[in-house]
């Protein structure tokens, strides 16, 4: 095991003594360390604050613990489904339907809803 000395702000050894009387800093650096082994110091995290992941996680139907899964998911949010075909929308035509509402000043899902059933009765009719 290898020993390290670092300083902390007094601040922060105090929020990490509250969790952890005994030895706050060694454990808690030692967790924090180990869940992000496997990203780079320079690549960005996704870390929510725990009232946001609960509100994702009571969206998602439960506690999100296999990415791929969950990615698969919000990709679907994405996407139409009519008949049991599904079609998602690209990036650009997500960013100018968001656009399109916020300049008419309406919901997103209102407009959406009705720019896509005119694109879908302008391409394949009634």
């Amino acid at each position: 095991m290898a020993l390290v000395s670092l300083s902390i702000p007094d601040e922060l050894y105090a929020v990490y003594s509250a969790m952890n009387p005994e030895k706050p800093i060694q454990q808690a650096l030692t967790k924090q360390l180990e869940r992000f082994k496997e990203f780079p110091a320079h690549d960005r995290a996704l870390i929510f604050p725990p009232e946001v992941r609960k509100a994702l996680e009571g969206i998602y139907g439960g506690p999100v613990e296999d990415f791929e899964k969950f990615l698969v998911w919000v990709r679907s949010m994405a996407a139409l489904k009519v008949d049991g075909v599904e079609l998602a929308l690209s990036e650009g035509q997500r960013k100018r339907l968001v656009s399109e509402a916020n300049f008419y000043e309406r919901s997103y899902e209102m407009h959406a809803k009705q720019r896509l059933q005119q694109a879908l009765e302008s391409a394949i009719g009634y």
